[in-house]
């Protein structure tokens, strides 16, 4: 069996705690991607038919953030920017270019109406999505502007959002079928009951 466990929270290769992730060897390179920048005890044991432990050996290992130096960026909104007519229960999300998550600057997200009210909603992530659920529908005909600090989010290899985001769009409620016919008045009466003025 092979294990990495992590020296912050055990320091002795002696008797080493409990592991940080069990890795399969002949996938190590990729499984160490991974895992977050720090010191680690890279380590293995043999067992027996009868399971009984015959040898060990464990190694410390460091991982670093490589050379990714790029920060992630917004590629795409949901609403578009100035979009128009977004139905009141929207949920709003942000795709950005890579895996994402809370960077220092996380709380300063806002989803904020015309009159510079901010709306409670929830804020999650998910891989590379922010996903802003409002916690009650938006109101009809409102403009609504959600804002991204810089440093709201950040990539695996801790590299932040470098500048500040918004994009706005509008709220409008479905449409509502009035009376019958397409214009949505009163129909007109059968031919043979119009009453004729002579």
């Amino acid at each position: 069996m092979f294990y990495y466990y992590d020296t912050a929270t055990d320091k002795d290769g002696d008797v080493p705690g409990e592991p940080f992730t069990v890795q399969d060897p002949s996938k190590l390179e990729l499984e160490a991607e991974y895992l977050p920048p720090g010191e680690y005890l890279y380590g293995f044991y043999i067992e027996d038919i009868a399971q009984n432990e015959t040898c060990s050996e464990f190694v410390d290992i460091s991982l670093s953030a490589g050379d990714d130096t790029t920060p992630p960026t917004v590629a795409s909104t949901t609403p578009a920017n100035g979009a128009t007519g977004v139905p009141v229960g929207q949920t709003i999300t942000v795709n950005f270019s890579e895996t994402v998550q809370q960077g220092s600057n996380f709380s300063g997200i806002t989803l904020k109406d015309g009159g510079n009210t901010v709306v409670n909603a929830v804020y999650s992530l998910s891989g590379s999505i922010l996903t802003i659920d409002p916690v009650a529908n938006l109101n009809n005909s409102v403009s609504y502007t959600v804002y991204l600090p810089a440093g709201a989010v950040k990539d695996r290899a801790g590299n932040p959002l470098t500048t500040g985001y918004s994009f706005s769009f509008t709220a409008a409620a479905a449409a509502t079928g009035g009376g019958g016919g397409s214009g949505g008045g009163t129909p007109a009466p059968p031919a043979d009951q119009v009453e004729q003025v002579i």
